[in-house]
């Protein structure tokens, strides 16, 4: 009987220990579902306040760093740098990015024994294209179209590193002189519109040349290349605004020293008027003091 009433008692305490654990785990997730709000909230509290004290040239930056970016990234990826008029079956050639190749039926222009044909989509750097018997990996690499990929690749590169930064500062950080965020981010960008801009020229003039792919007549820079330009523009435009913002700033941040300057002046003067006028009074006194004394 005893057995059975201490058998009873531990299994109620057993379940007043579960009920209790269960409810503190309950207690614990909606602390931490209520952090997680608040700190969500607080973000989004900080952009927006952030938003609400933006400059027309730094939105207006921001945006144009936001389209150089979107149509930079499609241009990267995409391979229609090159492409051949479709109304032409007989080409060889079909499109053309900077990282793939497309062709209908292509033999390497060295092999007169027309040992091999390539067909369909491939990486311009597959193995397919260097098979120890033909080569075709130096015809589809002349100078100026690694020249092309190189320094597009580098103005991306930068182009990422600003899109990084803008989020970083507006998200993340808190940056007491932002002039220097905003003249670090226009040096950034203007890199960036450089090299893309140094690609798209080369490629411009010497993608469509004769002396490369074959049927040159049928093949026309396509919308790969027109939105890589679009990307260069947009590139050119935010790096100017990203100066005009830090010279912004810069007079802003004269305008407070000055002003806290003629406040501090304000105050030197107006101390000495008192330490003045209470000497004055001082002198007066004292000569009428002096006057009833004698």
């Amino acid at each position: 009987m005893v057995e059975e009433k201490n058998l009873s008692i531990d299994m109620a305490g057993y379940e007043t220990a579960k009920a209790k654990a269960r409810t503190s785990s309950r207690v614990s997730r909606n602390n931490r579902t209520t952090h997680t709000t608040c700190c969500q909230s607080s973000l989004l509290t900080r952009v927006q306040i952030k938003m609400v004290y933006m400059s027309d040239a730094r939105l207006s930056a921001f945006a144009s760093l936001a389209l150089g970016f979107i149509t930079s990234l499609i241009a990267f990826c995409t391979p229609y740098w090159l492409a051949s008029d479709r109304r032409y079956y007989g080409d060889e050639f079909d499109k053309l990015g900077l990282w793939e190749t497309c062709f209908r039926s292509i033999k390497n222009p060295t092999d007169f024994q027309h040992f091999k044909y390539y067909s369909g989509c491939r990486w311009v750097f597959s193995y397919e294209y260097v098979d120890g018997q033909t080569n075709l990996r130096d015809f589809l690499l002349p100078a100026f179209f690694v020249a092309t990929q190189t320094l597009y690749t580098f103005g991306f590169v930068f182009l990422l590193l600003a899109a990084i930064g803008v989020l970083a500062i507006q998200l993340c950080f808190v940056i007491d002189k932002e002039m220097h965020a905003m003249k670090a981010l226009s040096i950034i960008m203007f890199l960036s519109a450089l090299f893309c801009t140094t690609a798209c020229i080369i490629f411009g003039i010497k993608g469509d040349d004769r002396d490369w792919m074959p049927d040159p007549e049928h093949n026309y820079l396509s919308w790969s290349f027109a939105l890589a330009v679009v990307g260069c523009f947009f590139q050119w435009v935010s790096s100017i605004l990203f100066w005009v913002e830090n010279r912004i700033l810069i007079k802003k941040e004269a305008k407070k020293h000055s002003n806290s300057y003629t406040l501090e002046h304000q105050k030197t003067t107006f101390k000495k008027a008192t330490n003045t006028t209470f000497h004055v009074y001082n002198g007066i006194e004292s000569i009428q003091s002096h006057k009833r004394i004698s």
